[in-house]
């Protein structure tokens, strides 16, 4: 794939490549205190999984199951006993918040093929020791 590029309209996308080609994989950038998640066309069942979701919890810590060093975890929180998550290498996104961050609160959104919003929650960060973490807030 060529050179990923996204051009922002403040939090929103107004145009990008990424939907160029798919290989599958998701990709988080951020821009004007929004992370957003780009969800590849192939991935895009996953979308239904988001309903009732109230917040996003970002993790960020090593994923040694798969032996990276830094990653970043999407823990989609619904109240249920299994909420729905995802895991993304952190050198598929822009941003690497630091530790400093830990607690802070932002905006979370989900996109499309076509440059569409379709999901959109308020989200907080934190690092963990290591993801897979699947925890709630404050556990």
């Amino acid at each position: 794939m060529d050179a990923l590029i996204i051009c922002n309209d403040g939090q929103n996308i107004d145009k990008t490549n990424f939907w160029d080609e798919d290989d599958g994989q998701f990709y988080l950038s951020y821009n004007a205190g929004a992370l957003r998640l780009l969800v590849p066309e192939s991935q895009k069942s996953m979308i239904k999984e988001l309903n009732g979701v109230r917040e996003v919890i970002v993790s960020r810590g090593p994923w040694q199951e798969k032996k990276l060093s830094d990653a970043m975890e999407m823990l989609f929180e619904d109240d249920s006993e299994a909420p729905f998550s995802i895991q993304v290498d952190i050198n598929l996104s822009d941003i690497r918040p630091p530790e400093t961050q830990n607690g802070r609160c932002f905006m979370f959104s989900v996109w499309t093929k076509g440059n569409k919003k379709c999901k959109e929650f308020p989200a907080k960060f934190r690092t963990v020791p290591s993801i897979p973490y699947l925890r709630k807030w404050g556990k």
